[in-house]
């Protein structure tokens, strides 16, 4: 049985359009996964980081104000911003590890405040140590986030360059092989 030109036509047309079909699909599949590893790890560890930076500052707003005794109203604030966001901090947990800082860093602050200001220089040390590892830790997991994204980019290429030559070479072989 001959197949005629229109049944060839139709058969090489809809082999192409299932080639340009699963290369899409492909392509939206290891896209959304790109997206949704990425977004929420990056997200909750870059609020950590913007924690930390807060924490960092009202520390140094809360030791230079307590080096000035007359200044009771700036050391307030600067003690309730520093529990607001070591709170803020303890809710955002994202890391192993990072827990334990948090506690740890607000045992140091309770300590820090029951300290005289002449006496308190090591334990600010200590609070500031804590605070750059929470920083440290999530700058890393971002680090690690953004190396697993780009071996999900290196593949989903590969893979979507594996299609497209499939695709390539069957197309040609349909061309060659209508009248």
């Amino acid at each position: 049985m001959q197949a005629t030109i229109k049944a060839k036509l139709t058969l090489g047309l809809g082999f192409l359009f299932l080639v340009i079909l699963l290369l899409s699909g492909v392509g939206a599949y290891f896209l959304y996964q790109l997206a949704r590893s990425s977004e929420a790890t990056l997200h909750d560890n870059y609020r950590s980081v913007a924690y930390a930076g807060e924490l960092t500052n009202a520390l140094a707003d809360l030791a230079e104000a307590r080096r000035d005794d007359s200044n009771g109203t700036a050391a307030n604030s600067a003690r309730q911003s520093f529990e607001r966001y070591l709170a803020a901090e303890q809710r955002n947990i994202t890391e192993p590890g990072e827990g334990v800082v948090a506690d740890s860093l607000a045992r140091g602050f309770r300590a820090y405040l029951q300290a005289p200001p002449a006496t308190s220089r090591p334990s600010y040390q200590q609070l500031r140590r804590q605070v750059s590892r929470v920083a440290a830790l999530n700058l890393r997991a971002i680090e690690q986030q953004n190396l697993r994204t780009r071996r999900l980019a290196t593949r989903t290429i590969t893979t979507l360059g594996l299609l497209a030559a499939l695709g390539i070479l069957a197309t040609f072989s349909f061309i060659f092989s209508f009248p």
